[in-house]
């Protein structure tokens, strides 16, 4: 039975475009689009965010983007294999799309290219930079790097936790038919 579970799990895996990753091995995404050229990288102070590096600058990112698109990144499937058409032909001569998956340990640095949809179903093509194969898979997985840098970046405005604060003071200046505010929220039991 041990063997049989085994022999299960490397077939499930052997469709899988990126076969047994776990979401805690991964260190950076890379990825490519027409938005430009966008790296993820775990956050080396805490290992539950994520650091978006996009034009020579670091910024948070966005944890609920980050973790679907890891969540589309595990489950994407190598769908069926192709006759090699020509690349040009299927937008992979020039990919829009790429991404690149780095794990903490460097033993998976994979990039996989994106190429055009396809007439039928809901697929696009696909293939490995370093292999001529080119196969199919969902269209999700293009959805999920297609971002720009403001659907990746940390949406929220404070850093603080609303449970760690004990006073909120406002103030406003009056202006056009508003009068100036100003009182104090506390915390209290």
């Amino acid at each position: 039975a041990p063997r049989q579970k085994d022999r299960a799990k490397q077939k499930s895996n052997a469709v899988l475009l990126f076969g047994g990753l776990k979401r805690e091995d991964i260190l950076t995404l890379k990825f490519k689009n027409a938005n430009g050229d966008f790296e993820l990288s775990r956050d080396a102070n805490d290992d539950k965010s994520w650091i978006l590096n996009y034009e020579g600058k670091g910024y948070k990112a966005d944890l609920d983007t980050v973790t679907g698109l890891i969540s589309t990144l595990i489950a994407s499937k190598r769908e069926e294999e192709l006759q090699a058409p020509p690349l040009d032909q299927v937008g992979l001569a020039e990919p829009k799309f790429s991404i690149t998956v780095v794990t903490a340990d460097k033993t998976l640095n994979k990039t996989l290219q994106i190429g055009n949809d396809t007439p039928v179903n809901y697929f696009v093509y696909a293939k490995w930079l370093d292999q001529p194969d080119i196969f199919l898979t969902t269209r999700s997985l293009r959805f999920g790097i297609d971002k720009t840098a403001r659907d990746l970046r940390n949406k929220q405005l404070f850093d603080w936790k609303l449970g760690d604060l004990t006073q909120i003071h406002f103030e406003s200046t009056a202006q056009a038919q508003l009068e100036a505010s100003n009182f104090t929220l506390e915390n209290s039991e």
